[in-house]
C-alpha cells in the first residue's frame, strides 16, 4: 500500500489542507497519513493542544475514503523531526512513502537537521502553490551538499 506522510501544525487544519491531501491521494494512488505535529520544532506554540488539533482532523476527515488522522507524532521524541515520522512510517509498512510539503515549506529544507538523510528516506512531492517564486533546481542542489540556497 503507498502511504503518504503530510505533517503540519494544523492549527487549525482548513480547506487548503483538506484540497492538498485529497489532490495527494488522487493523483499519486496513496493513503495520506495527515500529521499533526505534537511539538512543533519550526513553529510558534500552537492555539489548540495536540489531541485537539487531533480530534479536530479526524472530525474534518470522517467521509473522506484514504486520508487519515495519524497521531504518532505524540509517541515519538520531542521536538518531532520529519525524518523521525518518514522513518516510523517505513517501519510499519515498509516501504518508503511520499513525504507532502508545500513549496513555502519545502524551501526551508536545507535549513533543517540532515535534510539529505530526509530526501533519501522518502519520495519528496512538493506542492506549489500560486504566485510563489519557488526555485526547484536550487533545492535540490542545496540539499545535495547539505546547505542552504544562496
Amino acid at each position: 500500500m503507498k502511504l503518504a506522510v503530510y505533517p503540519g501544525t494544523f492549527d487549525p487544519f482548513h480547506a487548503g489542507h483538506l484540497e492538498l491531501a485529497r489532490l495527494a491521494r488522487d493523483l499519486l494512488g496513496a493513503t495520506v497519513l495527515v500529521i499533526p505535529d505534537a511539538a512543533p520544532m519550526h513553529r510558534a506554540t500552537p492555539h489548540f493542544d495536540h489531541p485537539t488539533r487531533l480530534a479536530l482532523i479526524r472530525a474534518a476527515l470522517r467521509d473522506e475514503p484514504r486520508i487519515v488522522a495519524d497521531g504518532r507524532s505524540a509517541t515519538l521524541p520531542h521536538p518531532t523531526r520529519t525524518l523521525d515520522l518518514v522513518r516510523s512510517v517505513t517501519a510499519e509498512s515498509g516501504e518508503k512513502p511520499y513525504l507532502l510539503l508545500s513549496d513555502e515549506i519545502a524551501a526551508t529544507l536545507p535549513t533543517w537537521e540532515d535534510p539529505t538523510t530526509l530526501a533519501r528516506a522518502c519520495r519528496l512531492v512538493i506542492f506549489h502553490r500560486a504566485g510563489s517564486d519557488f526555485d526547484r533546481r536550487a533545492l535540490i542542489r542545496s540539499v545535495e551538499i547539505g546547505r542552504a540556497p544562496a
